[in-house]
Order: C-alpha cells, then structure tokens, then sequence
C-alpha cells in the first residue's frame, strides 16, 4: 500500500488557498452585522421559555419599554438599527442618514410574526 499523505496534503493546501482567496474578498458590512445581531437580541429577549440554570427569565420587549405603547414592524426595525449603529458610535446625525438604507434590507424580509407588533 503507498502512502498518499503527501498528495493529499497537497489537494487540502490546495482547497484552503482557494478557500482563502474566496474568502480574502469577501465584503461583510459591519453595521449591517451589528443591525441583524441587535434585531435577533432584541426578538430573542421576548422570547417567554428561556432559562438559565433552570431558572426562568422574565421576557423583555425592548420595543414596547422604550416607545410605550404597542409598535408597528417598522418601528421595531427602526430602534434595532438605531440601537446597533449607536454602539457602533455613530451619531444621530449619521443614524438618520443610513436609516432608510438599511430599513430598505431589512423590509425585504417581509413581515416577522415574532416581535409583538400591531401590524
């Protein structure tokens, strides 16, 4: 039997400089990161069977405790892009300014059933 360790470390050096290469360019947008990040944080905080050490945690609608009242989807995509951008360090000045842009990604997803809006 031959020893083919040398060939296919040589097929796997092969596949991780491709891998490489791919990965080299590709593009990942922090803020859009840091925006689907906080809108899964902020729909996972109202989930109602979470745990820790066998201990329930009390949900938490971030939405619904900052704008007081029953909110719409859009307004729960509007504070998690705020909320992400502004850790980010921008200013309200600059949320603003992105806000349409990134409202317009995440809107192509369609309506969310899980985060407690009206609509």
């Amino acid at each position: 039997m031959r020893n083919n360790n040398g060939k296919r470390l040589a097929k796997l050096e092969q596949l991780f400089a491709a891998t490489t290469d791919e990965v080299s360019t590709l593009h990942v947008d922090p803020d859009l990161t840091a925006i689907v990040d906080e809108y899964g944080s902020m729909k996972s905080q109202m989930g109602d069977k979470s745990s820790r050490g066998g201990v329930p945690i009390e949900p938490v609608n971030v939405a619904l405790d900052f704008y007081g009242r029953p909110y719409s989807q859009r307004e729960f995509r509007e504070l998690a892009i705020a909320r992400a951008l502004e850790k980010r360090g921008y200013s309200a000045a600059e949320i603003a300014e992105r806000m349409e842009a990134h409202l317009a990604l995440l809107e192509e997803g369609g309506r969310d059933e899980h985060i407690g809006a009206i609509d």
